[in-house]
């Protein structure tokens, strides 16, 4: 993980981002106050022990012409008594107590599609006792514009006071695990977990090809990949990890520009993970090679090159340049001698 400005990331040999999910895919609504729902189902008001209810003083009435005086008070003013006992089949009972119970899970970020398993672990019911588990995915589209949220297929396994709770999540995003007895929701419920999936990740075109010194950028978009730990290395022909720098985009995206600069020739590759799982077609490979050399540059290496020859040419050419003295020697010579 590294903690990110605004709008640049610090530069590391390996930048790792933690992606976060938009606050709407997380609704707070979908937790039930304890009790609402039991009162709901019964008609029955719920009072509280703390505060008694309140009761309406009556505003005298005018007398009437032909009524008769109002008689004195025969009995003095008392507040009610309230019950705080809930009732069971219609019997009073003490509220559950859920003690030290509590949720607990090996993974609280999973993949799309895998089987997830909650525990629920010290509920110690009693036979009369009723639990129900409800688990909610993200809400989207038509659910959120109506307002009404669709339960995932649960199945619960008890074993003493632990109680195995398993689901297949198959959207991306928090799902809520909710567990009430008797009606009353679990203090620490909605437990949360947290679905990603890795192919939902979009990286942009990478060249296959660059020059030294120059740099290489390409995009990420892990927008909806869901919650995870987004990791990129780029690693030069020897597999050495070399400075790369990460840009948010946008402010509250996960939209990503890479940018690396190659200093070495050879293969480079780009390799990029998410929650530890390596995305399709990772590594990219990206070509290092020299820049082409200016036009100028090309035009005199050509001249000066052809007057080197290999030895045998060259030794030939010393051979024909004697056998041109000689003769012109003796061209001399001769011409003397007339």
């Amino acid at each position: 993980m590294i903690h990110r400005s605004k709008n640049n990331i610090p530069c590391f040999c390996r930048p790792s981002i933690e992606i976060q999910e938009p606050a709407s895919d997380i609704r707070d609504d979908v937790i039930e106050v304890a009790g609402s729902r039991d009162n709901l189902s019964t008609g029955e008001r719920t009072v509280d022990a703390a505060s008694p209810p309140q009761v309406e003083a009556l505003e005298p009435v005018a007398e009437l012409p032909h009524s008769p005086a109002p008689s004195a008070k025969s009995t003095p003013h008392t507040t009610p008594k309230t019950s705080m006992k809930f009732k069971k089949d219609g019997k009073e009972g003490k509220p559950f107590e859920f003690g030290k119970s509590k949720f607990t899970s090996k993974h609280e970020v999973v993949k799309r599609g895998k089987d997830v398993e909650v525990k629920l672990e010290n509920l110690k019911l009693s036979k009369e006792d009723t639990l129900r588990v409800v688990v909610l995915p993200p809400m989207r589209g038509q659910a959120a514009a109506s307002g009404t949220q669709p339960e995932l297929e649960t199945k619960v396994k008890k074993s003493g006071s632990k109680y195995e709770i398993s689901f297949r999540p198959t959207e991306v995003g928090t799902h809520k695990v909710l567990a009430y007895v008797n009606e009353i929701q679990h203090p620490l419920s909605p437990f949360p977990i947290r679905v990603y999936d890795s192919s939902e990740i979009i990286v942009g075109e990478i060249p296959a090809r660059s020059n030294l010194n120059d740099t290489v950028e390409f995009t990420v978009d892990a927008g909806r990949a869901g919650f995870g730990n987004l990791e990129m290395a780029i690693k030069d022909a020897d597999g050495v990890i070399i400075p790369s720098h990460v840009a948010q985009l946008e402010s509250g995206t996960a939209k990503f520009l890479v940018t690396f600069t190659p200093t070495s020739r050879g293969q480079h590759t780009v390799n990029i993970t998410f929650n530890k799982e390596v995305l399709k077609n990772s590594p990219f490979e990206v070509l290092i090679t020299d820049p082409p050399a200016p036009l100028t540059e090309t035009m005199t290496e050509t001249a000066s090159a052809s007057p080197s020859l290999s030895k045998k040419d060259t030794k030939r050419e010393k051979e024909d340049k004697k056998k041109e003295e000689k003769e012109r020697a003796k061209r001399e010579k001769e011409e003397k001698a007339a």
